[in-house]
């Protein structure tokens, strides 16, 4: 999915959509899902991951590279539309966007103007501005899971086995998330693949639908506990001198 859909509100993507604004199912397995609870908070214990997720999306095709930490995160998103490549990161207490027009438009509600004119640079972005939050929750390790992650309700643990990516053999935890938005409701299939040992989450893939449109959805998480330490980048512009503009 786009950087622009990914950070829009509850409801409209996946990935948020996901971790708010479910709709539990009937089917309880208690312990199914308190295995799931257990490798959730397992997982986000560790403090930091890297992420690779690839969406198809019709014929799009995209994929987000991300090292994500409690301080400092890093995510690269890119399309099989050679629409460009959007850069996003958080360091040293502030955000940094970099993208084409269009994202900046709706990641930044810069002007049709000032984004051209933007476009490609890093903008730096403060905590007290208004786009920060959002850019910081995109950021973060329950954001990249939660797509992932059944209604516990719904949940059912599967036989182990073997996944593409992942070195090992990992129990599938699978079940159903439907989630109700402003203009949308999103039903999707989804299974979170989990390590037997460390119960650390190493994988998940999701198939969900938004009226008409089929979503599909692949991530491998590795490297869980692994530093992450980034420098603010250089060159940059300031979020506030562009909006005012």
């Amino acid at each position: 999915m786009s950087t622009a859909s990914r950070i829009a509100p509850c409801g409209i993507v996946l990935a948020l959509a996901l971790a708010g604004c479910s709709t539990p199912s009937k089917n309880a397995d208690s312990a199914a899902s308190k295995y799931l609870a257990k490798a959730v908070a397992t997982s986000i214990s560790r403090g930091s991951v890297h992420v690779v997720d690839v969406t198809t999306n019709g014929g799009l095709v995209t994929t987000m590279t991300a090292d994500l930490s409690e301080s400092d995160s890093t995510e690269t998103i890119k399309n099989s539309s050679g629409t460009g490549e959007t850069d996003l990161m958080i360091t040293g207490g502030a955000a940094y966007v970099r993208a084409s027009p269009a994202v900046l438009q709706n990641i930044l509600a810069l002007t049709p103007a000032v984004a051209q004119q933007s476009a490609g640079v890093w903008i730096k972005v403060l905590k007290d501005d208004g786009p920060y939050a959002t850019i910081a929750q995109a950021l973060t390790l329950s954001a990249e899971i939660s797509p992932y992650v059944p209604t516990p309700s719904s949940a059912v643990i599967g036989k182990e086995r073997s996944i593409k990516g992942v070195h090992g053999n990992v129990v599938p935890v699978s079940g159903a998330y439907n989630a109700t938005g402003q203009a949308t409701t999103i039903n999707a299939n989804v299974v979170v693949f989990v390590a037997g040992g460390s119960k650390l989450i190493q994988g998940g893939s999701t198939v969900a639908k938004t009226g008409k449109t089929v979503e599909r959805k692949y991530a491998v998480f590795t490297k869980w506990g692994e530093p992450v330490m980034l420098a603010a980048p250089s060159p940059t512009l300031t979020y506030r001198d562009l909006y005012n503009q």
